[in-house]
């Protein structure tokens, strides 16, 4: 192709310096209509440029979707979902093939233009002769034009076709430049060194728990858990305005958290509240918003929106499962330790799983774990983050694939006293889970709206106990004490 864009008009001018030896200013005539066919060819190439871009995001969309009905085709097929799936491929299809068509039509006008000026020109040409000249046009110039024309033939008609390749190639590389030149995503600032920082804090908080009172207990709350956490060091700062795009507003904003070290903190609120994408920004996989054009200066202040000491363990919502066997998930490459491996299969609560597995913890996992269940899966993230031994441990809704016994039992023996002393923090929909944790974040539209301890935010009766009296759910002692339905189906349980 590029053989073709540097010796077309190489060729089309050297013809045309001869056929102006022949024919004189008449040959001027072909000089004017090549000139007057390049700017509408260069129109319909950017319209049709510009509809193939459109058609290749209708493509992406596409794709996309075929990607997500791939990969969960169980779910879909025991979910009957293959209408719906259907209907949202086929819609996406049929707004490719339209944007498509019009590129088609484009080309085709243009590919008539092309074949056309070839024919044109020389009858125009010869015609401006006779009136410019007034003379007959003798055999030896007309088939010497000729001549010259049929070599202005495949130039004239090479050139479209390269202008046609040259402007797919410009947007594919657009696309590329596109993300290549994606603005970075600032790596977590991981520390070891602590600094002291006041606790949990959110400049969004209500009366139960601000920044002004340092987090002290409701009144009532003689436990003294705020006192206690302004003393200890910080595990994570975060404060700013976060986004997942650039180009589009922030998913979080307004965040100014400190959570100290050693605290199990549970992020709850409705769902599309910003719960994942919180956990998300402590990864480092959300871009701090900043005003600054300077990238560098992003990056540096993107750093210190975010700041995380000590090691992380990670549970996402969709485990990540490798091909190999039960063991080599939970280790995931770390070096063997009997205790540790029994303590995290324990808090787990995988031994029973162990023993149904047909090879117990040697059992080859299929691709994504398809050979086990979903709550065993999740199991199996937990287990790893416990055998991770991580000074930070954040969880995205780990419990979610798991029953009420299970769940609990996890929630307990995992959670509570197998990360006690690390700095867990659960983003969770189970909300009686919620008493377990020593602070409690409520997140509403991206923003943390109340922070304090579960018996500060009850009292208060701000959006958190209206989350709880919405979901009608109370401490695991205080269903318990009042005798009802939730104690007489434990007492079954046991």
């Amino acid at each position: 192709m590029a053989y073709g864009f540097l010796s077309a008009p190489l060729r089309i001018g050297l013809t045309m310096v001869l056929l102006y030896r022949q024919l004189g200013l008449s040959a001027i005539v072909a000089i004017v209509c090549i000139g007057a066919a390049v700017p509408v060819n260069s129109r319909i190439v950017r319209a049709a440029a510009g509809r193939l871009q459109q058609a290749l995001r209708h493509t992406d969309t596409r794709a996309k979707l075929e990607t997500e009905l791939v990969a969960g085709i169980e779910v879909v097929k025991a979910s009957t979902w293959e209408g719906p799936f259907y209907s949202r491929i086929t819609a996406a299809r049929a707004l490719e093939l339209s944007v498509l068509y019009s590129v088609t039509l484009l080309q085709s006008l243009m590919g008539v233009l092309v074949n056309a000026i070839p024919t044109i020109i020389p009858v125009m040409t010869f015609l401006a002769y006779l009136l410019i000249r007034r003379e007959p046009l003798s055999a030896a110039q007309a088939f010497t034009a000729l001549s010259l024309f049929n070599v202005l033939r495949f130039p004239l008609f090479q050139l479209p076709q390269i202008v046609t390749q040259a402007t797919q190639a410009h947007v594919a590389l657009g696309r590329l430049k596109d993300i290549l030149s994606a603005a970075e995503v600032a790596p977590v600032n991981a520390q070891q060194q602590q600094q002291p920082a006041p606790a949990g804090t959110s400049s969004n908080t209500t009366d139960a728990a601000t920044p002004e009172d340092g987090m002290k207990p409701a009144a009532g709350d003689t436990t003294g858990d705020g006192s206690k956490q302004q003393q200890q060091q910080p595990a994570i700062c975060i404060h700013g305005d976060f986004s997942w795009d650039p180009d589009k507003p922030p998913a979080l904003t307004d965040l100014s958290l400190s959570i100290p070290q050693g605290t199990f903190v549970a992020v709850v609120g409705p769902t599309g509240s910003g719960k994942t994408s919180l956990i998300a920004a402590m990864l480092g996989l959300l871009m701090g918003v900043s005003e600054d054009d300077d990238t560098q200066q992003q990056q540096q202040q993107q750093q210190q929106q975010v700041q995380v000491y000590g090691s992380t363990a990670y549970v996402p919502q969709a485990p990540f499962i490798l091909g190999g066997t039960v063991r080599e998930n939970i280790l995931f490459g770390r070096p063997w330790d009997a205790a540790r491996y029994a303590a995290a299969v324990a808090g787990a609560q995988l031994e029973q799983d162990f023993t149904q597995l047909p090879g117990g913890d040697e059992t080859e996992l299929g691709d994504r774990g398809v050979n086990v269940s979903g709550g065993q899966k999740q199991r199996i993230a937990i287990a790893r983050a416990l055998y991770a031994d991580a000074d930070v441990v954040l969880m995205d809704d780990p419990l979610s694939a798991l029953d009420a016994r299970v769940g609990r039992a996890v929630a307990q023996g995992a959670i509570k006293r197998g990360l006690a002393g690390k700095t867990v923090v659960l983003a969770t929909n189970q909300l009686q889970f919620v008493s377990l944790s020593d602070l409690v974040v409520v997140m509403r539209g991206g923003c943390a709206v109340e922070v304090g301890s579960y018996s500060q935010l009850l009292a208060a009766g701000g959006a958190f106990a209206a989350l709880m009296k919405e979901a009608q759910v109370g401490s695991y002692s205080q269903l318990l004490a009042a005798g009802g339905a939730f104690a007489a189906l434990m007492e079954k349980a046991q």
